[in-house]
C-alpha cells in the first residue's frame, strides 16, 4: 500500500507541476516535472519488482522473469533523457525569443517535489533502481560533490567525511532540480531576468543527462548481456586457480553473462585426465565461482572425450545466495 499511495500522490503532483509550468511558462519547473515522471515510472519498476519476486522460472524463462527490472530501468532512464533532450532544445530557443515569467507558487512547488521525490527515492525501496545506482559508473555531480567532501574535511570533519560517501545519484538529481527552480524564481523576483529561467533548464536537462546515461548504458549492457569488466577480471582469477587442481588439463567454451542486477550466468567446459576425480573438480571449480555466479553450468570431460562420449559429468548451480 505504501506504493499505491506514493504513486496516487506522484500522479497528482504531476499534473500539478505541468499544469503550473504551462501557466508561468516556466521551462525550469517543466525540467522539474520530468523527474517526478521519473518518480512514477520507478514505482510502476517496484510493482513489476514485487511481481517478478512472486514468479518461478518456467520452461520458457528458465531464469526466471529478473530481466523485465532491467528491461524497466532502462525503459525509465532513456524517456526521461528523451524529455530532458525537447525541454533542452526549447530553452535555446527562449534564449533567442525570451518570454515573460510568472513565479507564482514556484517556491512552493519546488520545495513539495522535492520532498516527494527524496520519499520516493528512500522510502519506496526500488531494489532494482537502487542496485543499478551503486553499480553503474558515478557522474559529474557525485564526483564535484566527493571533491567538496575533501576539500572541507580539514575545517568540517563530520560533513567532510558525509560527503566523501558515494551519494545516491537520484537523490542529487532531485537537489539539483529544486535548486534550479528556486534560483528562477529568485532571479525572476528580483531582477526580472527571464533568461535566467531558460539557463537553469538548460543547467538542469544537463544534469539530468549526466545522471541518467550512466544508469542506462549499465542497464543496457545488462540487457545485451554482457560481463561487467570488474566481475570478468575476478572469475578470470577464480579460473586461473581452479586450473591449478591436481588432474584439470584446461577449460573450454567459457561464457558468463549478467541475468539481471547481481545476478549473473555462466557455463564452462572442463577437461581433466583420465584418473582425475570427476566429483573432486567439479567441487573445486563451483566452490571458485559460487560467489559470483549463481546460475552456474559446469561439464567434465575425460581427456579423451574427443574419441569417446563416455565419462562426462554435468553439473548445474542455480539459486545460491548472492
Amino acid at each position: 500500500w505504501k506504493i499505491f499511495w506514493l504513486l496516487l500522490g506522484n500522479i497528482a503532483l504531476t499534473f500539478v507541476l505541468f499544469v503550473y509550468s504551462g501557466s508561468t511558462n516556466s521551462l525550469a519547473l517543466t525540467a522539474f516535472s520530468y523527474l517526478t515522471i521519473f518518480d512514477v515510472l520507478s514505482l510502476f519498476t517496484c510493482l513489476l519488482s514485487l511481481w517478478v519476486s512472486l514468479q518461478k522460472p518456467t520452461s520458457a524463462f528458465s531464469f526466471g522473469y529478473e530481466r523485465y527490472e532491467v528491461l524497466a530501468v532502462f525503459s525509465s532512464t532513456i524517456l526521461t533523457m528523451f524529455g530532458a533532450l525537447f525541454i533542452f532544445k526549447e530553452s535555446i530557443e527562449r534564449l533567442l525569443l525570451p518570454v515573460e515569467i510568472v513565479t507564482d507558487s514556484l517556491f512552493f512547488l519546488s520545495i513539495a517535489g522535492l520532498f516527494l521525490h527524496l520519499l520516493v527515492t528512500f522510502a519506496a525501496g526500488n531494489k532494482p533502481l537502487q542496485q543499478v545506482s551503486k553499480a553503474a559508473a558515478s557522474n559529474w555531480l557525485q564526483d564535484a560533490v566527493t571533491d567538496l567532501g575533501h576539500s572541507i574535511c580539514g575545517f568540517t570533519p563530520m560533513l567532510g567525511r558525509a560527503l566523501i560517501q558515494k551519494f545516491n545519484p537520484i537523490a542529487l538529481l532531485g537537489i539539483a532540480g529544486a535548486l534550479s527552480v528556486l534560483i528562477t524564481d529568485a532571479c525572476v523576483d528580483y531582477n526580472k531576468s527571464f533568461i535566467a529561467d531558460s539557463l537553469c533548464a538548460m543547467v538542469m536537462t544537463s544534469i539530468i543527462w549526466a545522471t541518467m546515461l550512466p544508469l542506462s548504458v549499465y542497464s543496457g549492457q545488462a540487457l545485451l548481456q554482457t560481463c561487467p569488466v570488474d566481475i570478468m577480471s575476478q572469475i578470470d582469477k577464480c579460473l586461473r586457480e581452479a586450473s591449478t587442481l591436481d588432474g584439470v588439463l584446461e577449460f573450454r567454451n567459457e561464457h558468463f553473462w549478467t541475468v539481471s542486477f547481481g545476478r549473473m550466468a555462466g557455463s564452462l567446459h572442463v577437461r581433466i585426465r583420465r584418473d582425475a576425480n570427476e566429483q573432486m573438480v567439479l567441487a573445486h571449480v563451483i566452490n571458485k565461482l559460487s560467489h559470483l555466479v549463481s546460475d552456474l553450468t559446469i561439464q567434465v570431460f575425460k581427456d579423451d572425450w574427443i574419441r569417446s562420449t563416455s565419462g562426462t559429468k554435468l553439473a548445474t548451480l542455480s539459486s545460491l545466495p548472492q
